[in-house]
């Protein structure tokens, strides 16, 4: 008497579903972000490595190398503002491809030898772009970290933590092992002495 027409879909299983919805999202999201890091570290690389690896900075023509010095320049340069002068690092970089020690074979040992021997204002614009390219992936890993440890700390049940809590803890977290190496002891001393109060003296 009743004719309805309905296509029945088909039922998915609990593992199916936690497939589609939560674990190939996942591993989407993994992909996008490792090509992204990859392209990062190459573009890191095209600017930056030519001079952390000693080897392939003393193999390089002077044309090649002014090419790379002036691309950098181009790369720290903000508006009128650069961070270094292009032509006066590759002149820098010239007498550093004669002039360094057989020994030093990384951009970290090339700034130890400049900061040891105190050749800062003889070579800055290699000084300066050194210090650049090591700090560059410190700061990245560390807002990664930063942001990593922040989503543990400050989680629905503790939605109501106040600012200056939550910088607390975020640095307690993200420099565990220092904490790790502090007495309880000698804190909680120094936190009784600043809160304790001199009650004034009573006679009886």
């Amino acid at each position: 008497m009743f004719d309805y027409e309905h296509v029945d879909e088909p039922v998915q299983s609990a593992e199916k579903e936690f497939e589609i919805n939560f674990f190939n999202a996942m591993i989407d999201r993994i992909a996008q972000d490792i090509e992204w890091r990859f392209n990062a570290l190459n573009e890191y690389h095209e600017q930056f490595g030519f001079i952390y690896n000693i080897n392939c900075l003393k193999s390089l023509s002077k044309e090649d190398l002014l090419k790379h010095c002036s691309n950098l320049g181009e790369v720290l340069r903000e508006g009128e503002n650069s961070d270094i002068q292009s032509h006066e690092l590759y002149e820098e970089l010239q007498i550093i491809q004669s002039s360094l020690p057989k020994d030093i074979i990384d951009g970290k040992q090339l700034l130890q030898y400049i900061v040891e021997n105190n050749l800062q204002e003889i070579y800055p614009n290699s000084y300066i772009t050194i210090r650049i390219l090591l700090t560059i992936p410190v700061n990245t890993a560390s807002a990664e970290r930063s942001f990593s440890k922040l989503k543990l700390i400050k989680n629905f049940l503790r939605n109501t933590m106040t600012q200056e809590r939550l910088s607390g803890l975020a640095v307690l977290s993200i420099e565990s092992e220092i904490a790790s190496t502090l007495s309880h002891q000698e804190i909680l001393k120094n936190f009784i002495a600043k809160k304790s109060r001199i009650l004034p003296y009573c006679k009886k």
